[in-house]
């Protein structure tokens, strides 16, 4: 029969990756503020890590020892363990080497500007405020193939065609204002439910159209890339 101590230490990581579910739940569905939500998942997920370290050491006295029985549970404590853990990092590691902002646009020096989507922050949320000259130095330094995107149809055109290309991408509509050539959306992340706000301005030009895309984070510091990715998804789909 296996020692309870390691039957405990199983139990003890099941609990744990209940908290991390129970975290991102809450948060994508609206059960929690954001902040308790994610410290909720946050410290699950540190208690996770300590407790899959700490039984990779048990799993060299076990097998030193000869412990038969207990290699069962150490195995099941260090699959669940390893799992989410490898998914976090996997998804944090795509980011790495990107600059610590979440206010992205193709037009950094007249961006295009928000209306409805102010109703949907809360005061703990970050800013729809234009980016700050040290934001603008640091996009241009790291996004630099981020440009307004040229289209040879008139604006009522391609303003539908915006329409349609956000309805495509399974972004949410916040509003449409056609005589402004403003149309505001969100985009919802599959992990944990991040939202982030996207302004799409489009404007007549001498020869065809001009379409300004702008993404903002409603909370966290670092988007680890996702806003810039999120305007060149689009506009790659805008263009077909």
């Amino acid at each position: 029969m296996a020692k309870p101590w390691m039957r405990w230490i199983l139990v003890l990581q099941c609990v744990l990756l209940l908290a991390m579910f129970a975290g991102m739940v809450a948060n994508k569905f609206g059960l929690a503020p954001f902040r308790p939500a994610f410290m909720t998942f946050y410290y699950g997920f540190q208690g996770v890590i300590v407790v899959t370290g700490l039984t990779v050491l048990a799993c060299g006295l076990i097998w030193w020892l000869r412990w038969h029985a207990e290699k069962r549970f150490a195995l099941w404590t260090l699959a669940l363990g390893a799992a989410p853990v490898v998914v976090v990092f996997a998804l944090v590691g795509k980011g790495l080497g990107v600059p610590a902002i979440h206010n992205i646009s193709t037009d950094l020096e007249n961006p295009p500007k928000f209306i409805a989507a102010y109703e949907l922050r809360s005061s703990e949320q970050n800013s729809l405020d234009a980016p700050s000259d040290a934001v603008k130095d640091l996009q241009r330094g790291h996004y630099a193939d981020l440009a307004p995107l040229i289209l040879p149809e008139e604006p009522d055109a391609v303003f539908a065609r915006a329409l349609a290309t956000v309805a495509d991408l399974g972004w949410t509509l916040i509003a449409a204002h056609p005589e402004q050539g403003l149309i505001e959306a969100y985009d919802e992340t599959l992990f944990f439910g991040f939202k982030d706000d996207v302004a799409i301005r489009i404007q007549a030009q001498a020869q065809g159209t001009r379409v300004d895309v702008r993404s903002v984070s409603r909370v966290g510091r670092s988007d680890l890339g996702a806003n810039a990715k999120r305007i060149a998804k689009f506009q790659k789909a805008l263009e077909k």
